[in-house]
């Protein structure tokens, strides 16, 4: 049923639905309670926007002020837009308007959601990277000084712990060390994997200097080669990572002799 039409299409009408229009301007315009013309539609559409606008504006100069009061002005102020929008343009461009807003909803919603995944991924694996050095850290210390060891040279630690990082890794939260080639590194008896202790030992033996000799009574500085003790009974005698830098020093006096 048409909101307009002209003096042959009322002619056309039956006399019940003649009595709904009332004549205005040369046409005839149907009476409904509630309905009004288009350029009052129009009005009221403009006067909507403006008011619409004037809000914005306000929820920006009055941020957090009565946000729950603005958030119904504007449902109001939506669903006026959308009578407006049905009355003019039909139901399908309403339904165009909505299935738009909804999309793009959906669109920022995942947008937000992807950021936050990104975000959470990004400091989850910071913290795990941070864990996973200072657990490591924490171990290759402990080995490095271990007494049997001897004293270790602090200023050395930073060499012996990049050292440790290269071999030892975090996996399913317990540390596992690897060869250059990726694989798994196994301890003295061959079968069960490298610990700690077994790896600070190699480091003692590769890089003595690394630690104090020893002041003990088994040390090298105290305990002196005799002239009738053969090289290897006097080796035998020292600890370790004696035995490693005393034989050094004997190769190298040999050589030169």
């Amino acid at each position: 049923m048409k909101f307009q039409i002209t003096i042959e299409e009322y002619g056309e009408l039956s006399e019940d639905v003649k009595k709904l229009y009332k004549e205005k301007d040369g046409k005839y315009e149907l009476q409904v309670d509630g309905m009004v013309s288009k350029a009052e539609l129009a009005q009221f559409r403009d006067n909507n926007i403006e008011l619409k606008q004037a809000m914005e504006a306000l929820e920006v100069k009055y941020k957090g002020v009565d946000m729950d009061e603005y958030a119904k002005m504007l449902d109001e102020a939506t669903k006026a837009a959308d009578k407006i929008l049905l009355d003019d343009e039909g139901v399908e461009a309403l339904v165009a308007k909505r299935i738009d807003q909804l999309t793009r909803d959906y669109d920022n919603k995942i947008e937000t959601l992807e950021k936050d995944r990104d975000t959470y991924k990004v400091e989850v694996g910071s913290l795990g990277e941070r864990l996973s050095k200072e657990l490591i850290d924490s171990k290759i210390t402990t080995a490095i000084m271990s007494k049997e060891l001897g004293s270790f040279r602090n200023e050395h630690l930073i060499d012996a712990l990049n050292r440790g990082r290269e071999v030892w890794k975090l996996v399913e939260g317990e540390p596992a060390p690897y060869d250059s080639n990726g694989g798994i590194r196994y301890g003295k008896d061959g079968k069960s994997q490298m610990t700690f202790d077994e790896w600070a030992e190699e480091l003692s033996q590769t890089t003595p200097n690394f630690w104090e000799a020893s002041l003990g009574s088994d040390s090298a500085g105290s305990k002196k080669k005799s002239s009738t003790t053969s090289d290897r009974e006097y080796l035998a005698g020292l600890n370790p990572i004696e035995r490693i830098r005393e034989s050094r020093r004997l190769e190298a006096e040999g050589a030169k002799n």
